[in-house]
């Protein structure tokens, strides 16, 4: 009896004394294990190969990050209660099948950046509340029929970073709850629609870093839930007229960097609630009136980095009455855009041109909008002169009435792009070389030279006065000058000199003579009568003489 009771004692004094180093005990090292949040963190420096199975039974939270673990095999069935599960950063290659049978409480799961080559339908058993699946960036090339059938309650699904090329039209079979699906990032060459129909309830969907070179009609019809579309990346060049039919309730498409010559408008026909498009690192080279005119709840326009882009045509923003920021950046060889383009935007806010072609910007290009807008115009070769004087009034206004509307609230500073002083104020000239990399802001008027040009003004119009003078009374001397000489030569004619005119008649006497002639009366003469007064008549010669009016 004695004997049995000092067995006990024992017992219970080893009891003790490993309660008392309870933590030390069933914590790995390199492990901060918390049992009052019942949350064990094992990283790095623990450098685990293995998912340890001596923590505290009724942990809610295991991380065991940058570790070595090759397999997951049965050992988390001794943690019942786990709500996280994270294996990120290790070196899984196979989840192997009902493995977690036991872990029916865990709602997320991240197993990111590991060597996982293939799930399976058994793989999963057992996971009736996982929320959350993370399986990015590994090496998963297709995904098979009812690989997610028994998680029911999922709702986010992340296969990014993988190389999966093929998906079965029953792979999503059973997850009906799912509301976000990430395929970004791998090897898909066309829109996997087939496997839409299981997943109803869709809002968000990730297709970007794809190989898929075109869309065909009605490839999203099943996801008449979906809010969200990316496709940025998948070397897109055609889009069909009717591919995002049915997809009413979309409200932001992206489309950028991709291999677009012309903006699909026809397309965009059926997204009658869209409110952000971004559509820019395309081969496009204008955008013509009225393409996004049917987009009339658009509310944030993206035209950035388009390579080839080189006019904005006017009315190409016709329809957009309730667009409020505007995105056209990095277009290198746009250098010029209607000053009127703007009008068909009447509640824009924030309109960002930065880092394109343009040397100047005229008043009027902002003056068609009624309020005063967000500019952002940085990183443009401005050749600052006084025609761009404007500009740094603008500035100035805009910072003080952006610094006030920051004051009041922070509601419209979610944008990345505001960026207050920095933005607003920055933009530098880039020429004449007197004025290189100077702040616009920072110039005076007789920089910008419109202060010479004010002084001179007078003297041009002294100038202009006196040519005009000088002018008139030349002109005034000329026609005095030919009517003297005019009537001069006049007189001359009608009144004459007597000297002259004897003169005159005295030559005239002396060329000429007027004849005598012999009146011959009408009586008979002899025949040598007549030849004698004919003999004397031809002793006078005859002479011609012009006679004139005068």
């Amino acid at each position: 009896m004695m004997c049995q009771m000092k067995t006990w004692m024992k017992t219970l004094l080893v009891v003790v004394l490993c309660l008392g180093v309870k933590c030390a005990a069933m914590c790995p090292r390199g492990c901060d294990c918390d049992d009052q949040r019942l949350r064990a963190v094992c990283e790095v420096e623990a450098r685990l190969d293995y998912v340890p199975h001596t923590l505290n039974p009724a942990l809610k939270q295991l991380i065991l990050l940058d570790n070595q673990i090759r397999g997951v095999k049965s050992s988390l069935s001794v943690y019942r209660n786990l709500e996280l599960l994270d294996i990120s950063r290790n070196q899984l290659t196979t989840l192997g099948e009902n493995n977690f049978l036991e872990s029916n409480r865990i709602e997320t799961m991240i197993l990111n950046t590991n060597a996982l080559t293939a799930v399976h339908n058994n793989t999963f058993n057992g996971l009736v509340s996982l929320k959350k699946l993370h399986l990015s960036d590994n090496k998963i090339s297709e995904i098979n029929s009812n690989t997610f059938k028994p998680l029911i309650g999922l709702e986010t699904l992340d296969l990014s970073l993988n190389q999966i090329q093929w998906i079965s039209g029953d792979a999503f079979r059973g997850l009906h709850n799912l509301n976000q699906l990430n395929l970004k990032s791998n090897v898909l060459n066309a829109i996997p629609s087939n496997s839409f129909q299981f997943v109803p309830k869709l809002q968000v969907l990730d297709l970007s870093q794809n190989s898929i070179h075109n869309i065909s009609d009605d490839s999203f019809a099943p996801l008449m839930s979906l809010t969200d579309l990316y496709l940025e990346g998948c070397s897109l060049s055609a889009i069909d007229s009717h591919s995002f039919r049915r997809l009413t309730n979309l409200s932001t498409l992206r489309l950028n960097s991709n291999h677009l010559e012309e903006i699909p408008s026809k397309a965009f026909m059926d997204l009658t609630l869209l409110e952000e498009l971004k559509i820019g690192d395309n081969y496009f080279k204008t955008i013509s009136p009225k393409v996004f005119s049917s987009l009339q709840h658009l509310r944030t326009l993206d035209i950035n980095k388009c390579q080839y882009l080189s006019w904005i045509e006017l009315g190409s923003f016709d329809g957009l009455s309730h667009l409020e920021r505007l995105e056209i950046s990095h277009n290198k060889l746009l250098t010029n855009i209607d000053n009127n383009v703007l009008s068909d935007i009447p509640n824009l806010r924030y309109l960002t041109l930065r880092s394109n072609g343009f040397v100047t910007l005229q008043l009027e290009f902002v003056n068609t909008i009624e309020r005063k807008i967000y500019l952002d115009v940085r990183d443009n070769p401005f050749h600052c002169n006084c025609s761009l004087e404007w500009l740094r009034h603008y500035l100035l206004q805009s910072n003080t009435s952006v610094t006030q509307m920051v004051n009041q609230t922070s509601e419209y500073i979610s944008y990345p792009f505001l960026n207050l002083l920095g933005t607003v104020l920055g933009v530098e000239c880039v020429s004449p070389p007197s004025l290189h990399t100077k702040l616009i802001v920072d110039l005076g008027n007789d920089e910008f030279g419109c202060f010479e040009l004010d002084t001179k003004i007078p003297i041009i119009i002294a100038i202009l006065i006196g040519v005009l003078l000088i002018s008139g009374v030349m002109i005034i001397f000329v026609i005095r000058c030919k009517y003297g000489l005019s009537g001069l030569v006049k007189n001359q004619w009608l009144t004459g000199d007597n000297s002259t005119t004897n003169a005159i008649s005295q030559r005239n006497d002396l060329n000429y003579r007027k004849p005598e002639f012999v009146f011959i009366p009408n009586i008979d003469l002899n025949i040598d009568e007549t030849e004698g007064h004919l003999q004397e008549t031809a002793r006078y010669p005859l002479k011609m003489t012009p006679i004139t009016e005068l």
